[in-house]
């Protein structure tokens, strides 16, 4: 969890909503499927 979670972060390091959409979107994905 930590290491997507920094990925993410790290990624897009501009915008903090950019950063949370992103980290929302990638653990919703596995969680629903």
């Amino acid at each position: 969890m930590p290491k997507r979670i920094l990925q993410g972060v790290v990624t897009s390091d501009k915008n903090e909503q950019t950063i949370t959409v992103l980290v929302e979107r990638r653990f919703k994905h596995p969680l629903l499927q």
